[in-house]
């Protein structure tokens, strides 16, 4: 189903677009009155996707492209993860722990504005500006080609960023605002129509875990966040308002791919934990001598589209229910429960395993966000924990290196985690 076919199908069929919408977000109700802290919290942004995303498969199925089997597989797999992810969310409980930074935060400040300014000059470089291509993806060739590479050790180095110039611009210091046009610049250049969101995300985090306060916005402010995704949309498309809905309901896009030439059923994962984990060790394959089976390296979303059309012209986001009938059929509702847990988990009981300096916020910000991104996406939080790996890496030499300098010894770190 190409994108005019199906702007025209749904809007001959937009009211059951919309009244699905209404019922699931009301499902929705205990979880973002319980778990959801405040209009930026990156858990709310995942929830309202997630419902626009839900309310596909209700379309396919009024309009006979989605058989009843697979709906009602759908509906029990997300009652499943999000069963789950409440139960378990609701009994945890965020600990906060009082800033204790010292010197060593104005060296990883500045570190990280030279990696991301330095690695995001090689992508353009390698690739190009993504804000001016036909397609942010195109020319990457694939994830393990080096600009998809760069793209993933950039991002913990962003999210530091973000924390440190809002701190900086908290103090009143001129480099916090300087940073933060950086920032936007690099985001808006990025040819995201959500790039605002690193900035709202780094805000949210650095109040909530940094000062332990739930931040707020006046609503006009919040209102522009909402619409600048048709900026980036303006630039690419003739109906940037047209292309704007669509993004909206094109989180469920994966839906609309996998029921087409039935390709869901034919995509075929014979190692489900290899797959699913790749995008983690996937760049250690060779280090560890282990070679990956025909389809252990797959993205299922690329796979659907390769099966339905030949072809690949992006690729959807490869949403649990969807990973869980691919890799198990009916037992995917236990995956989709496990899912649940391990996201839960991610949001709610990794972040009290650290302390409150600003290291220690960038790893409870990193790993809340991965927690979210398994709403979305069941491979994005694999990728996440690699480029946390390389952060810390890199800060763990720097650390040493600063230590051997000032005094030469080596002093255990470990207890400022």
């Amino acid at each position: 189903m190409d994108y005019n076919d199906l702007i025209d199908s749904l809007l001959s069929k937009i009211w059951i677009i919309i009244l699905s919408i209404i019922s699931i977000n009301i499902l929705y109700i205990p979880i973002y009155k319980r778990c959801v802290n405040g209009l930026l919290d990156p858990l709310l942004i995942g929830l309202v996707f997630s419902s626009l995303a839900n309310s596909v498969p209700f379309y396919l199925f009024s309009v006979g492209l989605m058989r009843l089997e697979l709906l009602l597989f759908i509906i029990l797999s997300e009652f499943s993860f999000w069963g789950v992810f409440y139960n378990t969310h609701v009994r945890l409980k965020y600990k906060y722990s009082k800033p204790s930074d010292d010197s060593f935060i104005e060296k990883i400040g500045l570190l990280s504005l030279l990696m991301v300014v330095v690695l995001q000059l090689c992508i353009y470089k390698l690739n190009g500006i993504p804000l001016f291509n036909e397609s942010r993806f195109a020319a990457t060739g694939g994830n393990d080609t080096i600009v998809n590479l760069l793209q993933r050790l950039i991002s913990p180095f962003m999210i530091f960023l973000c924390l440190y110039c809002f701190k900086k611009m908290e103090q009143r210091r001129r480099k916090g605002f300087y940073f933060f046009f950086i920032i936007l610049i690099i985001s808006f250049l990025s040819g995201s129509k959500s790039f605002i969101l690193s900035l709202v995300s780094g805000y949210f985090f650095y109040n909530f875990f940094y000062k332990g306060i739930t931040p707020h916005l006046r609503w006009y402010i919040i209102f522009i966040i909402i619409l600048t995704p048709l900026i980036t949309l303006y630039n690419k498309s003739d109906n940037a308002l047209g292309a704007y809905l669509y993004r909206l309901i094109g989180n469920g896009d994966i839906y609309w791919n996998a029921v087409y030439n039935d390709a869901i059923d034919y995509v075929k994962i014979d190692n489900p934990f290899i797959n699913q984990t790749h995008l983690f060790w996937g760049p250690f394959r060779y280090l560890i001598g282990f070679k990956p089976g025909p389809n252990d390296m797959a993205i299922v979303g690329e796979s659907i589209m390769e099966y339905a059309y030949s072809h690949v012209s992006g690729v959807p986001n490869s949403r649990i229910p969807v990973l869980g009938w691919i890799y198990f059929r009916w037992f995917g509702l236990l995956f989709s429960a496990f899912m649940g847990w391990i996201s839960a988990y991610f949001i709610k009981k990794v972040p009290n395993m650290y302390n409150g300096n600003m290291i220690s916020v960038f790893y409870k910000c990193s790993f809340y966000s991965i927690g979210v991104s398994f709403i979305t996406d069941g491979y994005l939080g694999f990728s996440s924990l690699l480029s946390i790996l390389f952060f810390s890496i890199v800060v763990g030499f720097v650390r040493l290196i600063n230590q051997i300098n000032r005094d030469g010894k080596i002093v255990n770190y470990n207890n400022q985690l």
